[in-house]
């Protein structure tokens, strides 16, 4: 399931667009002083749910990108999303993968080994786990980290990306 998961966010972190980017970075500097509109919309309720989902689990998924509009940054903490933003490859590129073999061209390979030890960093620092564990048993459960500082050793080590 978390490997599902990681092929996904990484494919959607490396293959960004820009111009959704720049546009919710524009928004980001430029709507403080607009009211929030939360208004009952599909893309409003999808904003909603992955940002709960972050609160809870301590993970935010980029797909929150796709969802951000001037009505409904206010509902959001600007400066994770910023944090996102800031962690994405300087410039984007496609990635292609089967289950958890990954395709780039050799110039994105490092790229790509830094978007993976990140993504298992953030995972590692989060909640996922019980968060994951809690839904499938529809139950709270709380997984215990044996160290919990394991993640500041994440990005400066060296996983094989085939």
């Amino acid at each position: 399931m978390i490997d599902g998961f990681l092929v996904r966010e990484l494919t959607r972190r490396c293959d960004y667009r820009p111009d959704v980017i720049a546009k919710i970075q524009g928004m980001i500097f430029n709507c403080w002083d607009k009211p929030l509109d939360m208004k009952a919309t599909v893309n409003n309720r999808m904003l909603e749910t992955l940002w709960f989902h972050y609160l809870d689990s301590g993970y935010l998924s980029a797909r929150i990108l796709d969802y951000i509009t001037e009505d409904n940054i206010s509902y959001i903490d600007r400066s994770v999303i910023q944090e996102l933003i800031d962690s994405l490859p300087v410039k984007p590129f496609k990635v292609m993968s089967i289950h958890d073999c990954f395709r780039v061209l050799p110039n994105y390979g490092n790229d790509l080994r830094e978007q993976y030890n990140l993504q298992l960093m953030l995972i590692a620092k989060s909640n996922l786990l019980s968060f994951t564990l809690s839904q499938v048993m529809g139950k709270e459960i709380k997984v215990d980290k044996q160290n919990p500082n394991m993640w500041k050793h994440i990005m400066d080590s060296n996983y094989t990306l085939s």
